[in-house]
């Protein structure tokens, strides 16, 4: 299924449109984190978007609320953490959560050991480190439920969530180190996809997003199904016999589906073309090496002409990651090629 639970907030914020646009532009689902009964009010732009209903489309996270917050709790716990940060005293970078996102039962021995005290019976407010460390336990729980890719826009979330998903006890800061990778059998690189995004994205109205996401079906589905594809099979591969042609058929297949999606954008009469898809591989290195990936490296390796880009990662983002190979797949869209992180105002509601 070509879909996506978005996370971490519930209603989309400024901050967030252009990342719903490109989501709109490629996912056939979108869905959100939403407790049951919850009202709140968006933008008329945002309602036109979801007017369809197979955008921002609610999933409740009630019955899946325990198994998250144990989870989360063996982590913490297991890791030795502190995620006590501000206390969710409102100063310093605090987020609220819905309770009903969480076990209570579960999550107040967690609360009261970080020194947080609820005020509120609905909504939690915490530091910003535990309430996305959080997110992403419940947000992970939810998509493996349901056969769901996670998406953010937001960088310091991603991270996090690449840390956790990969068991990786690196904070995200030092995801991306100039250290050596050698020693270890398998180890994780980024795949990127630059310039997938019109530049003016904001300016195409909702009518002629959702024209573009009913005609352009096709050419959507085939650019998710060749990068997950993609993604599996080089995640997979061990036989070195086997290497050139996976890496090669599948390469071509990436290739041709990037350009016919592009391609695809006509109707919508874009000039020019900007931000990056990015997700996580978690390759044997074996088939590093053969990408000839530098280890360790900052710099991508282009695979072709296409953009398509692999960088790798340093030891802190290295573990068993074959055994893992089931976590939801985890993509990052960011507008601007930069990587900058998108300012956020007030607290978002999770």
């Amino acid at each position: 299924m070509n879909a996506i639970l978005y996370y971490p907030t519930i209603g989309f914020q400024k901050s967030d449109y252009q990342w719903l646009w490109t989501a709109a532009l490629l996912w056939d689902k979108i869905y959100r984190i939403i407790p049951s009964g919850l009202e709140f009010h968006e933008p008329d732009n945002i309602r036109a978007l979801c007017e369809s209903k197979d955008i921002g489309t609610a999933i409740f996270p009630e019955q899946y609320a325990k198994a998250a917050s144990q989870g989360f709790k063996e982590y913490i716990d297991e890791n030795n953490l502190n995620l006590s940060g501000g206390r969710g005293t409102g100063k310093g970078n605090n987020n609220r959560i819905h309770r009903d996102k969480m076990d209570m039962m579960v999550m107040d021995e967690l609360l009261n050991k970080a020194g947080y005290t609820r005020k509120d019976n609905e909504w939690i407010e915490l530091d910003s480190e535990f309430a996305t460390s959080y997110m992403t336990f419940l947000a992970k729980h939810i998509a493996a439920e349901n056969h769901l890719s996670l998406y953010t826009g937001d960088e310091n979330m991603w991270g996090i969530s690449a840390r956790i998903l990969y068991e990786n006890k690196s904070s995200p800061e030092t995801l991306i180190e100039k250290e050596q990778t050698m020693s270890y059998p398998e180890a994780l690189a980024l795949l990127k996809i630059p310039d997938l995004f019109p530049a003016e994205i904001l300016n195409i109205p909702p009518p002629k997003i959702l024209e573009f996401r009913k005609r352009r079906t096709d050419q959507r589905g085939q650019l998710i199904e060749a990068l997950n594809d993609y993604r599996t099979r080089l995640s997979q591969v061990s036989a070195a016999e086997l290497r050139e042609g996976i890496v090669r058929e599948e390469k071509e297949r990436l290739e041709e589906a990037i350009k016919e999606y592009r391609k695809s954008m006509d109707i919508l009469n874009i000039a020019k073309f900007t931000g990056v898809l990015t997700t996580l591989l978690p390759l044997i290195k074996g088939t590093l090496d053969y990408l000839e990936v530098p280890t360790p490296s900052l710099t991508p390796v282009i695979i072709s002409a296409s953009g398509v880009a692999l960088t790798a990662l340093s030891k802190h983002a290295i573990g068993k990651v074959h055994s893992r190979l089931n976590n939801p797949y985890t993509y990052l869209a960011n507008i601007t090629s930069s990587f900058d992180h998108y300012l956020r105002q007030g607290i978002p509601m999770m």
